[in-house]
C-alpha cells in the first residue's frame, strides 16, 4: 500500500491503519481520508477507488464498503477512543476533481490542470496554487501556473495541504476500454 503524501491528522492516520488493509484485501484504494468533529458527533469521510481500474467504483461498492467499515469500525476497539460515541460514516468515489493524495496519483495526474493548497502561504501571500501539473517525483511537484506560461513552480509534498485535479469537461478523453 502507498503511503500518503499530503498529510493526514494523528487520528487519521490511526484510523487509516485499520481501514485501508481492509479496502485493500478487497481490491479496493483508500484515496482520500477525511476526520471532522461537529457538535459531539464525528463525520468520517472516505474517498474510494477500483485499485484495478481508476474510476472503476461502482454505487454497489460503496454500499458494501460502507456496510463493511462500519462494521468493522463498531467492532474495534480504537486507540484513545478516536470515533466514541455517535458517528457518521461517508463513503463516496473520488469524483471527477479527485483528490492527489499519493505519488502515483500525481504522476498519473500530469498534463492535467490542477489545484494545490499550500500549508503556509508563499511569498506573494497565496496558499492556492492554479495550474498544469508537469511533473511529480518522490520529493514534491512542478506546476505551471495559469497565466504563466514556461514558469514552472516546484512544491514539495511536506508543503502541501491538499491537492485535486479541475476536471475540464471540454478536453478529449479516451475511452475507456471495456474487457469482453
Amino acid at each position: 500500500m502507498e503511503e500518503f503524501v499530503v498529510q493526514l491528522g494523528h487520528e487519521e492516520n490511526e484510523l487509516k491503519k485499520i481501514i485501508e488493509p481492509l479496502l485493500d484485501g478487497e481490491g479496493f484504494e483508500l484515496v482520500r481520508i477525511l476526520l471532522k468533529r461537529t457538535q459531539g458527533k464525528a463525520i468520517l469521510g472516505l474517498f474510494v477507488d477500483t485499485k484495478d481500474r481508476p474510476n472503476g467504483i461502482m454505487m454497489e461498492n460503496l454500499e458494501f464498503i460502507s456496510r463493511f467499515i462500519s462494521d468493522v469500525l463498531d467492532a474495534a476497539s480504537l486507540e484513545e477512543n478516536i470515533l466514541s460515541g455517535s458517528y457518521d460514516l461517508e463513503v463516496s468515489s473520488p469524483g471527477l476533481d479527485r483528490p492527489l493524495t499519493k505519488i502515483s496519483h500525481f504522476q498519473n495526474a500530469v498534463a492535467e490542470r490542477v489545484k494545490v493548497r499550500l500549508k503556509q502561504a508563499d511569498t506573494s501571500g497565496s496558499r492556492n496554487i492554479v495550474g498544469k501539473l508537469v511533473g511529480a517525483s518522490s520529493e514534491g511537484i512542478s506546476i505551471e501556473p495559469d497565466g504563466k506560461k514556461d514558469e514552472s513552480r516546484a512544491i514539495l509534498f511536506a508543503d502541501l495541504a491538499e491537492a485535486h485535479i479541475i476536471f475540464d469537461f471540454n478536453k478529449k478523453r479516451p475511452l475507456s476500454k471495456k474487457s469482453s
